[in-house]
């Protein structure tokens, strides 16, 4: 969902977006001018890398040292979806050369340890992981959950009804 807002936002800048999907549709990536592309080409061409992966066993490190490497000169990539999608000590080595950049959110442990290697790099943001709704959309959030319930005990369709198959793909717990 967060990144389909991305997507959204990034509009009005007519930017090419590639996208590493297993689940994305033609029809998705169609509508929103989009392309599919597998990792390798997106490491080694984006200048910009916004990891959006749900933690599954499957994304478990599926960022690794090899991709990293393969940023272009002074490329940034910005991890606010799961932290171990991301080879963190990978991460680091590839940080220390100073080529990249990173912005990050979510961390392998959280909080970050105090003597993390992350902490030591001039050219990573690191911010604490802060899920959920901004201050200013915590009363739409709040009604859209009290309009699913009364949908829900009027045994009528949610409309941010999340099933099973969609959940699964966000998180292996």
């Amino acid at each position: 969902m967060i990144a389909k807002m991305v997507v959204e936002m990034l509009k009005p800048f007519h930017a090419k977006i590639k996208v590493f999907s297993r689940h994305i549709s033609q029809e998705e990536l169609t509508k929103h001018d989009m392309e599919k592309a597998d990792l390798a080409e997106i490491f080694s061409t984006c200048d910009i890398v916004s990891i959006h992966s749900g933690m599954t066993q499957e994304n478990f490190h599926l960022i690794t040292e090899e991709l990293l490497n393969m940023m272009p000169e002074g490329a940034l990539l910005i991890n606010t979806a799961r932290g171990a999608v991301i080879d963190e000590e990978a991460l680091c080595r590839v940080l220390a050369k100073e080529k990249i950049h990173a912005v990050l959110d979510v961390y392998e442990v959280e909080p970050l340890p105090a003597d993390h290697n992350l902490l030591e790099m001039k050219n990573a943001i690191l911010m604490p992981h802060m899920g959920g709704p901004t201050i200013d959309r915590r009363m739409i959030v709040t009604r859209s959950v009290i309009g699913d319930i009364k949908l829900f005990l009027q045994n009528k369709p949610m409309k941010c009804e999340i099933d099973r198959a969609y959940a699964a793909k966000m998180s292996a717990h």
